[in-house]
């Protein structure tokens, strides 16, 4: 175990511009942020007495605790069901996905479309928990800070969403790395072709979660 103070450090998100201005970000609904903030804390403390187990399958990725606690804490949380923000503005795009040249090559004209739509629209259209913006504008964050803007799925009258410490840990992982999907899941060296979901399972598996 990582040993870690008795007492732990609560954390809450700072305030967000209400509506998102003309950023077209969506701030989170006061009882969403609740929920973020609850989450957030409960997957804190399950990383300052991490097992040793987690420790391992980490530093194997040259992953450290330290780093992935600042990612983290690092988080910007926003409503994906409501941000009007474009995806390739919000930078949810994989820009350096393996893939993704083939893709805009193959299908230049649904790639731009892809590109302009709002990130609501996967929020909406599908069963995604969260994306998150390490690619702003086009190009891969260059420090924590440009790549901790992350989209949930909202709670709802009886469920919290997208807004779970898998979810979180998951999203900071993408935020510290500035690694898509794909090469995330190369970095922690899944077996080939592996994807979201496996990158979750890895980190229940080992002990993460």
């Amino acid at each position: 175990m990582v040993t870690s103070s008795s007492r732990s450090t609560l954390v809450s998100s700072p305030p967000i511009d209400g509506g998102g201005g003309s950023s077209g970000k969506a701030p989170l609904s006061e009882r969403d942020q609740r929920r973020f903030d609850k989450a957030r804390n409960k997957l804190l403390d399950k990383l300052r007495n991490i097992s040793a187990k987690c420790v391992d399958f980490l530093k194997k990725a040259n992953l450290s605790v330290t780093d992935i606690i600042a990612a983290v804490q690092a988080q910007q949380p926003f409503n994906g069901k409501k941000s009007s923000i474009s995806r390739s503005a919000a930078g949810v795009i994989d820009i350096n996905d393996p893939y993704y040249d083939g893709y805009r090559t193959m299908h230049p004209g649904s790639e731009a479309v892809g590109r302009g739509l709002p990130v609501s629209h996967a929020f909406r259209r599908g069963t995604v928990n969260a994306e998150t913006g390490i690619a702003p504008g086009g190009r891969v964050g260059a420090t924590l800070a440009d790549r901790s803007s992350v989209y949930f799925r909202p709670g709802g009258l009886f469920s919290s969403g997208g807004l779970q410490p898998r979810t979180i840990l998951h999203e900071s992982l993408h935020s510290l790395t500035g690694l898509g999907d794909t090469l995330l899941a190369q970095k922690l060296n899944l077996p080939e072709g592996s994807g979201s979901a496996d990158i979750s399972r890895a980190l229940i598996q080992n002990g993460c979660l």
